[in-house]
């Protein structure tokens, strides 16, 4: 059986779907493949607005925009275009996560191990809220986007939250090792 067709997937919780491969995740919860409807990577509060790429994919979502107007919305005759705005905007959004990872292991390598306790501890606060506000959310047509919305959060929180932690490993071995 595919378990994309499962209604099991529709009832886990926001921590088991992190678990998941989203497109299980994404086929579950009935993602219509809209052009506007794709969910970027939420920003870390300090990053700097000068490492966020900007204009990459303009070229691609104007000829898109002119596509569905001109059709007057039919996404089979802007199929190619689509195509073209999707692929750009992934290869976007890899560049703006990659810059994130970057900078913020450069942000939290800065700070003093008392600083870098609190900011790990504020992330998995903020996912626990997340994962707090996801639970109540009806699942329903209308709270379909904030659903994503949250769960593509989730899903980069973890991340987060997992590099940093890998990080703060290494430095402990690290200084074990000068120690040594």
């Amino acid at each position: 059986m595919d378990p994309s067709k499962s209604n099991l997937i529709k009832d886990l919780s926001a921590e088991e779907k992190l678990k998941l491969k989203p497109e299980i995740v994404a086929s579950s919860m009935m993602i219509n493949p809209e052009p506007f409807n794709e969910i970027s990577p939420t920003l870390p509060e300090l990053f700097p607005n000068e490492l966020i790429p900007t204009n990459i994919c303009e070229r691609d979502i104007l000829k898109l925009s002119d596509c569905l107007l001109k059709s007057k919305y039919d996404n089979v005759k802007c199929e190619q275009f689509q195509l073209d705005f999707y692929t750009c905007k992934k290869s976007r959004d890899t560049l703006l996560v990659s810059r994130i990872k970057l900078w913020e292991e450069d942000f939290y390598n800065k700070m003093d191990i008392e600083n870098q306790e609190v900011y790990l501890l504020n992330l998995r606060n903020k996912k626990r809220d997340y994962v707090q506000k996801y639970e109540i959310i009806e699942i329903n047509l209308d709270n379909r986007m904030k659903r994503i919305r949250l769960l593509s959060d989730l899903e980069l929180l973890d991340w987060r939250i997992g590099y940093l932690r890998n990080l703060k490993a290494a430095f402990k071995d690290q200084k074990m090792a000068e120690l040594i």
